[in-house]
């Protein structure tokens, strides 16, 4: 089974998933398997996947560079190996080159890189770089597994970086190593091409043959100057001077020959980096010597199958969040399990659609509502108060019952993977005047005009009976009457106080349901008699002061004639008022 890798999405533009397509496991026959060999041929040759093949294994090592015999043997550097899994197609077709040693002689030529390359894209796929060529007096570096070429032996000379080919010295007698070549463009060459120029020759990057740099010395004074390996070794000139740079995927840097660029000795060639895209990766650096490797290993799916168990399918809309889909692969009776996560991300942050102002109330603040919020997801508003009010809650601020003061308002949109937007607005509440008044009052039609006293002073009064701050129960009439106090602060903030003045008639004898009402002695000192004409059932009598204020209260089941004690009552005027059976009439009565 060839599990697939995890998959991580963001949203669709405007929605609330991200549709993802993705490689769906499979697998391959283990019976029916091959892996093929090739060597150093100096041509980029070509490779054509075959029916039923969807993934191919590469293994790759680059060539080592070329041996110093001048003095002492100085050991060119080695090549590196890299290896992947690779999704491929049926009839796709593939270029190749495997890496050749640089040449051993007085110093080393660059090893060249071996290379796989997509022929449609012309993109790689694996890339091994290429050891560098030993000066006289050093080694050749080894390549890495990272994409930059090295430096020469002594740090002085850049190699190639981000796919580029590797740098070479340009010296006053030239007898510098060529930089390698990469995937690209050519390794610098030390080498003017003049004739009389001893410089090495810098190494051919793939797309433009590959070919490693030509032997670098043209006086024809000596034949010890190497050629670069193929796969875009550096060369180099003769003698005691500099090693060639590494092909690879980014070339290494040509070796310095002494006292050139601040050279104190002669320096081997830099070695060539490397470049995977494969899954399942391994990659070794320091590994091979001699000419470079290419291995390239598969096995046939057909009759292999894939059967979603659980998930939503390549190609189907996710929602934000991680969602494992599960695949069946089977061949025959064999069968295996494979997952894979597909991750959605929600990155849109919500957005607030306009804002509200600043803004001044009286009293507790309307129309503060949060805006419309623009958001591919759902989302929560939440607000938080400071200042005069605090407090926090949900939704809209206005449920809130607010201090005078200022109050800062912010609301915070977030929604369900933490983004948000945030907006804040100044409330201003000013206090409402505080109305201090009489409430309802009962009044007798005889008591006269009646002062009305309210706080704060400056508001005005009104109703009916009312002129400017007095009431007149004979103007307004017996009944009920409606009267308002309004104020005003110096903030402009208004309140109004309504009471009820229920004006009653008032006479010694009157009538009450057809029977003669009398209250006697009156004026009285200690006590009055209360006489109907007739008994009533369920009667009240209540005697109240000037100010409404009750002051005895007595119901009755059955009413003709009855005695009340006056003693305790104060000398003034009060009234007596008798209900019964939803009518009510009212009497003076002066204590002495």
């Amino acid at each position: 089974v060839v599990c697939s890798s995890d998959v991580v999405a963001n949203l669709d533009s405007g929605a609330c998933v991200g549709t993802v397509n993705y490689v769906v496991p499979g697998g391959y026959d283990q019976c029916s398997s091959d892996t093929f060999t090739y060597n150093y041929t100096g041509v980029i040759q070509r490779f054509e996947v075959p029916a039923g093949i969807n993934s191919i294994m590469l293994r790759a090592w680059g060539a080592s560079g070329g041996n110093s015999t001048w003095a002492t043997f100085q050991p060119g550097g080695l090549g590196a190996y890299m290896s992947g899994t690779f999704a491929v197609t049926p009839g796709q077709v593939l270029h190749y080159i495997v890496g050749q040693q640089g040449e051993s002689a007085a110093v080393g030529g660059g090893g060249g890189g071996t290379f796989v390359v997509d022929s449609a894209s012309q993109m790689p796929l694996l890339i091994a770089g290429g050891g560098g060529g030993a000066s006289s007096d050093m080694g050749g570096v080894n390549a890495v597994i990272t994409a930059d070429g090295t430096m020469d032996g002594l740090n002085i000379v850049a190699g190639g970086i981000a796919g580029n080919g590797g740098a070479a010295c340009i010296g006053l007698d030239n007898n510098n190593g060529g930089g390698g070549g990469r995937f690209l463009t050519d390794g610098m060459s030390a080498n003017s091409n003049t004739g009389t120029s001893n410089g090495g020759f810098g190494g051919l990057a793939f797309l433009n043959g590959g070919t490693g740099g030509a032997p670098g010395r043209q006086d024809g004074a000596c034949t010890e100057d190497a050629y670069g390996g193929f796969g875009g070794g550096g060369s180099t000139s003769c003698n005691t001077v500099g090693g060639g740079g590494g092909g690879g995927y980014s070339g290494g840097a040509g070796g310095i020959h002494i006292s050139q660029c601040g050279a104190a000795t002669r320096s081997g060639g830099g070695g060539g980096g490397s470049f995977n895209s494969g899954t399942t990766p391994t990659n070794t650096a320091n590994v091979n010597t001699g000419d470079g490797i290419l291995e390239i290993s598969y096995s046939s799916t057909v009759g292999v199958t894939s059967t979603l168990i659980s998930g939503l399918g390549s190609g189907s809309a996710f929602p934000v969040g991680t969602t494992t889909e599960t695949y069946i692969v089977a061949f025959g009776m064999e069968s295996d399990t494979c997952s894979l996560t597909v991750t959605v991300n929600d990155t849109i942050a919500p957005v607030f659609v306009g804002s509200i102002s600043d803004s001044t109330y009286c009293g507790n603040p309307t129309g503060i509502a949060p805006p419309a919020v623009d958001d591919n997801c759902s989302n929560t508003v939440s607000y938080d108060l400071t200042g005069a009010t605090t407090g926090n809650g949900v939704g809209d601020a206005g449920a809130a019952s607010f201090n005078v003061g200022v109050t800062t308002v912010q609301y915070t949109v977030t929604d369900l993977s933490g983004n948000s937007d945030v907006i804040s607005f100044d409330v201003t509440v000013n206090a409402l005047p505080n109305i201090v008044a009489q409430g309802d009052t009962a009044v007798c039609d005889e008591m006269g005009v009646i002062t009305l006293s309210a706080s704060p002073a400056g508001g005005t009064w009104s109703g009916t009976g009312v002129t400017g701050s007095t009431f007149d129960p004979s103007t307004a009439g017996v009944g009920a009457h409606i009267i308002s106090y309004s104020a005003t602060t110096a903030q402009g903030c208004s309140e109004t106080w309504t009471a009820t003045m229920d004006v009653f008639g008032c006479a010694s004898v009157d009538e009450l349901n057809g029977f003669t009402l009398s209250l006697y002695p009156n004026p009285t000192t200690s006590s009055i008699t209360v006489q109907l004409g007739k008994s009533v059932d369920q009667a009240e009598i209540a005697i109240l002061d000037l100010n409404g204020r009750v002051v005895f209260e007595q119901m009755y089941d059955q009413l003709e004639k009855t005695q009340i004690n006056t003693t305790d009552l104060p000398a003034g005027v009060f009234f007596v008022k008798v209900s019964s059976n939803n009518i009510q009439r009212t009497i003076k009565l002066i204590k002495e």
